[in-house]
């Protein structure tokens, strides 16, 4: 048997799951809705991700409106904050 299935521990950061719900190629941006209804946006340009706290006014700063009003869309559908 394998030790490593059986004391496997969760990590918080890395143990999510996420829906992608809008990208930009042009800027290279992807938003992720995770399994505990956080939104995080991550910038492929810079490699960095981060928590958005107000998806309906920061997503507007990372998205072009088409992205924008797609990720605000699949808000609503898979998301029970909105």
């Amino acid at each position: 048997m394998s030790e490593a299935l059986t004391n496997r521990q969760y990590h918080p950061r890395t143990d999510i799951s996420c829906r992608l719900i809008a990208y930009d190629e042009r800027s290279d941006v992807s938003v992720f809705l995770s399994d505990l209804g956080r939104v995080i946006v991550h910038d492929g340009h810079a490699m960095s991700s981060r928590t958005i706290a107000e998806p309906e006014q920061d997503l507007r700063d990372w998205l072009p409106p088409g992205q924008y009003d797609l990720a605000m869309s699949a808000l609503r559908r898979y998301s029970d904050l909105y």
